[in-house]
């Protein structure tokens, strides 16, 4: 049982249940289904340890996740799949196979999707610490598509996220974050609502509501787009114990253009290392188009 509270999401509640070994060779079932205020999701694993049985298995899976979108869309989607994930070297390699069938509404678009998507990910994590990290790294770079195969489209999709922390002094951190996407897509307004980039929010671009940043539709709703770009710099220290404060700056858009334009959102925030991670507490102001002059933005969990 998971009881969380952010800015993005609202009030969340997550219930599961794991069957650790129903079998002598190890099998697993993993029941779980999580709330909030813009998402309710539902899902079903079940796991075949191989190779290494620490790290390495074959995962089947059914799902449905339903999700308020940008100002007024949402999806309803459905997924069965199954992965490989195996240790690749310093790497974590997941091979994948997914159906989905989506119905999405967005701006003035409704459309009924079904898409066979095979992808390939592949991530790593170095730290000294898993939940407040002083020296280390992420990263996990995404690569999908679907060719017209039991498909309503033709798409390629690659996305990369990374993270960096470096130590300043005793108490001092620099915290670097990334996220980039791209995709080629045969018709744009049958890529699903979950293939589609959006920008702004608490792990986004501060200073900007949640999935508020992206391309409009002639209505000037937020359809989502094809690219993404997004940076982010912050400065944090523990003044007091496990207190303390930080100064960040964050840039990035989505767009249907392959450069977007950028939008940037500074600020500054309350900080305690709490015993599941840091605990953040940001007021950001936005320097491009936005209803808002000051923003606050909550949010927990590890840095990395």
């Amino acid at each position: 049982t998971g009881f969380g509270f952010g800015t993005d999401t609202g009030p969340r509640i997550s219930l599961g249940a794991v069957f650790r070994r129903i079998n002598e060779s190890g099998h697993s079932i993993l029941a779980d289904t999580r709330v909030s205020r813009v998402y309710r999701t539902i899902g079903l694993q079940y796991r075949v340890p191989i190779g290494n049985l620490v790290s390495d298995s074959l995962v089947y899976k059914a799902g449905a996740d339903f999700e308020d979108i940008a100002d007024e869309g949402n999806t309803n989607l459905y997924t069965l799949g199954v992965s490989q994930n195996v240790g690749w070297g310093p790497l974590q390699r997941r091979l994948y196979a997914e159906f989905r069938y989506e119905d999405y509404s967005l701006g003035e678009d409704e459309e009924v999707t079904q898409n066979l998507i095979p992808g390939i990910t592949l991530s790593q994590l170095r730290s000294d610490n898993v939940l407040f990290p002083r020296r280390g790294y992420s990263w996990s770079a995404d690569l999908r598509g679907a060719a017209g195969v039991i498909s309503d489209t033709r798409f390629l999709r690659a996305r990369l996220d990374g993270r960096y922390v470096h130590p300043l002094g005793e108490r001092g951190r620099l915290l670097l974050r990334t996220r980039l996407g791209a995709t080629t897509v045969q018709d744009f307004e049958k890529l699903p609502a979950s293939e589609r980039f959006f920008a702004g929010g608490d792990q986004s671009v501060r200073g900007y509501g949640y999935q508020k940043l992206g391309p409009e539709d002639d209505s000037g709703d937020i359809i989502g787009g094809r690219y993404l770009a997004v940076g982010s710099l912050e400065l944090d220290y523990l003044a007091f114990g496990n207190f303390g404060a930080a100064i960040f700056v964050d840039t990035g858009n989505a767009d249907n253009d392959f450069l977007p334009s950028l939008s940037t959102g500074a600020g500054a925030g309350l900080r305690w290392r709490s015993p599941v991670g840091m605990l953040r507490l940001d007021v950001a102001h936005p320097f491009s188009n936005s209803d808002d002059d000051l923003r606050i933005h909550i949010s927990i969990g590890p840095d990395l």
